[in-house]
């Protein structure tokens, strides 16, 4: 393997742009997204939820990357090289690597997006622009939330196949 085939955008090229934006947890996140962007500006709260929900999602982000990173740090400390090769072998183990990259760039952004919206707030007066901020950072916030109780359901199921195969 060479250091491009290690760089972000090849292995997402790799894992698949469409499996990301079809997979259960980002459409999901999506709905819930449109969800609260719908009732707010139905029931006029956009201000009001962007205002409480810029201080809440970055610290949701933040939890999510210190979960990520143990997760990634129990699934790179298995002992068991055959059980490694295994999930080589099923394509398995380069995908699971590719989602803790992939959740910790999205809510690494999230928490950036959540920041700004926190320190504009104020100047914001467009009430679609609140609802499209409100939308983008509760979509960030929910794909990371989502997608990390995704792989960490994976890494569970595969440490079930784990002590099937040291039988």
């Amino acid at each position: 393997m060479n250091y491009k085939e290690t760089t972000f955008l090849f292995r997402l090229k790799k894992f698949g742009i469409k499996r990301i934006f079809l997979s259960t947890d980002f459409l999901l996140a999506f709905v819930v997204a449109i969800i609260l962007s719908t009732i707010s500006y139905h029931y006029n709260l956009t201000f009001m939820l962007l205002e409480k929900t810029s201080a809440v999602y970055p610290i949701v982000a933040t939890g999510m990357i210190a979960l990520i990173i143990t997760s990634l740090a129990i699934i790179t400390a298995i002992p068991d090289d055959n059980f490694i090769k295994f999930l080589k072998q099923a394509k398995i183990y380069e995908n699971l690597l590719f989602m803790f990259w992939l959740i910790s760039i999205v809510a690494g952004i999230s928490i950036v997006v959540d920041i700004s919206v926190y320190l504009v707030y104020s100047t914001i007066t467009n009430n679609m622009v609140g609802l499209v901020f409100l939308w983008l950072s509760t979509l960030l916030t929910s794909y990371a939330l989502f997608a990390a109780i995704q792989t960490i359901g994976d890494i569970i199921r595969y440490g079930l196949y784990r002590a099937d195969f040291i039988k």
